[in-house]
């Protein structure tokens, strides 16, 4: 795992009055200490399609242009679900959603491009764990010193 820049409490508070959107807190806390995460050699299993997925980067606020946040979210804004985030990608640039309504608050694995058989336009967004924190912690990360 490479920290792209540390993270800022302030860039954290910005960011969810930019977009008038609340982030949980497991995840306004990683915000402000990571701006920003690569990861190698890393893994995550979406149970709804059975398979496991590479997972390559959580975007910054103020990190790198090809990771910036705001940038990614406004390149999905008329795709993704409503109430819901692009914190990170897989490294063919597939999203990975948090998603914050209520009633599906999670983190999500959205399949725009169908890559996977079961993706449809009806069903291409896949639960991977229902909190940040958790799926941080489902990240199977090989440390390469």
């Amino acid at each position: 795992m490479e920290v792209i820049k540390n993270g800022e409490k302030n860039d954290v508070f910005t960011f969810e009055s930019k977009l008038n959107f609340h982030l949980p807190d497991d995840y306004k806390e990683f915000l402000s200490k990571y701006d920003g995460v690569r990861f190698y050699n890393c893994e995550f299993y979406v149970n709804d399609i059975e398979q496991k997925v590479l997972m390559d980067v959580l975007y910054g606020l103020n990190g790198e242009k090809r990771y910036d946040i705001y940038k990614k979210n406004d390149r999905f804004v008329n795709e993704i679900p409503k109430k819901s985030l692009v914190i990170g990608e897989d490294p063919g640039g597939t999203p990975i959603l948090l998603i914050n309504d209520e009633k599906n608050n999670g983190i999500y694995f959205f399949d725009s491009n169908y890559f996977f058989k079961q993706s449809s336009d009806e069903q291409n967004t896949y639960l991977i764990a229902p909190t940040f924190t958790d799926f941080m912690n489902m990240l199977n990360v090989e440390d390469n010193g």
